[in-house]
């Protein structure tokens, strides 16, 4: 996140950063929010004053996705009442009324509009276009349509080829899934587990249907674990896991394979690396999900994702899309509640591309079906898992990856 405010600027993006993120800690002193609180407000600056003012009204009409929005220009109070207008828009679905660029008038309107959001969630799919050169981000609402209905049926009827899935949508399956569940605890086709076998060929499903270079999923590998640490109220032993308690299973496409010259072992190190780096991600959102209770404040966190997005170019600033190529993507966090806890970000679909055509907006809802449908199946394990102890998942590590990519891409072409 970029903005200014006249010459100033506030960012939490890399080396210069002034606002807590990824790199600058929340406590930090180097932090403008530690800088300026306790201080009178007749000793800050006026930019200060102005970026705190619209921080906060950006934040009461939808939360902190909602600053994104904003990203890479100048703020003011009239570029925050120009924004709330198009939210009037979007979730009303009506002409929006003007608003006038006053506090008062902003923090009604955030307000309201915050509520109506709350209300088109229910019926609808917001998601996030992401551009990468320019850092901005932009909420909008899915259409499905009987197409991307249709391609959902193909996905699951590709499963249910494997799998003792029935009906007619995801959402279905998983209803069948939830009354018979042992089959994901018991040995299938080359896995030790049912789920594993059923993570891969779903993954490779949607890899496959989206034409993606690389599809992907994580999750926690012992969700007995889980629970029995949330039971205890354990937090410390949650908030202490590493990044091997975590699983992403990650198969890229031969066309993934030409990227890297034919090369392999070139490919399966680049699988690895954003495989760990999925297993991050675990590890960094689940804390997000805890009671603010020391062992969870002490520790490194950043808050859990809950809406899917699509982005572009994001190679121009995202440096593990950088180093890896990655020019396209399209990312469906979904929540899994254990134990009585929801957490957000639990689980989650991704796909790539290096280059050639965009996503599309079909394309999001298709894989954040297959990503709910995913979802669903781990809040089955975790409801089994307040009654037995599911194994652990072992598949989808170092190994795995290197013998998956030695043994599944025979040639460079599709």
């Amino acid at each position: 996140m970029v903005l200014y405010r006249d010459l100033s600027f506030y960012t939490n993006h890399r080396e210069q950063n002034n606002l807590p993120g990824k790199t600058l800690w929340e406590f930090s002193n180097e932090s403008l929010f530690n800088h300026i609180n306790g201080l009178p407000i007749r000793y800050w600056t006026e930019d200060d004053v102005a970026f705190i003012s619209c921080y906060w009204l950006l934040l009461k009409s939808g939360g902190h996705f909602r600053i994104e929005e904003l990203n890479g220009g100048q703020l003011s109070l009239h570029r925050v009442a120009d924004l709330l207008e198009e939210k009037q828009r979007l979730y009303g679905h009506t002409a929006p009324r003007e608003i006038a660029p006053d506090p008062w008038a902003l923090e009604s309107t955030g307000a309201r509009i915050a509520e109506q959001r709350l209300r088109s969630l229910d019926r609808h799919l917001h998601y996030r276009e992401i551009h990468g050169p320019l850092l901005h981000k932009t909420e909008k609402i899915a259409t499905p349509t009987r197409h991307s209905r249709e391609r959902e049926g193909r996905i699951l009827e590709r499963l249910a080829s494997t799998f003792p899935l029935e009906g007619t949508s995801l959402t279905e399956a998983v209803e069948g899934i939830s009354r018979d569940p042992l089959w994901l605890v018991e040995p299938s086709k080359g896995f030790e587990l049912g789920f594993e076998h059923l993570v891969h060929d779903t993954v490779r499903a949607v890899r496959d249907h989206c034409a993606a270079d690389m599809a992907m999923s994580r999750g926690k590998r012992s969700m007995g674990s889980l629970v029995d640490a949330l039971t205890r109220e354990d937090w410390e032993r949650i908030c202490g896991w590493e990044l091997p308690e975590f699983y992403c299973c990650v198969l890229p496409a031969p066309s993934a394979l030409d990227r890297f010259g034919g090369s392999r072992a070139a490919l399966a190190d680049s699988v690895w690396a954003i495989s760990a780096r999925m297993q991050f991600n675990c590890w960094h959102h689940m804390a997000g999900n805890l009671p603010k209770v020391p062992a969870v404040l002490e520790r490194d966190r950043f808050s859990p994702p809950t809406m899917p997005d699509i982005a572009y170019f994001s190679d121009h600033h995202h440096r593990g899309h950088t180093t890896n190529q990655v020019r396209f993507t399209i990312r469906t966090p979904q929540a899994v509640t254990v134990a009585g806890l929801q957490f957000n970000g639990f689980t989650d679909v991704r796909l790539l591309r290096y280059d050639d055509l965009p996503f599309t907006e079909e394309d999001m809802i298709v894989t954040d079906r297959v990503s709910s449908f995913l979802a669903s199946v781990k809040q089955t394990l975790a409801t089994m898992a307040q009654e037995i102890e599911p194994p652990r998942v072992e598949a989808f590590d170092h190994t795995w990856h290197r013998s998956w990519i030695e043994t599944n891409l025979v040639s460079g072409k599709p």
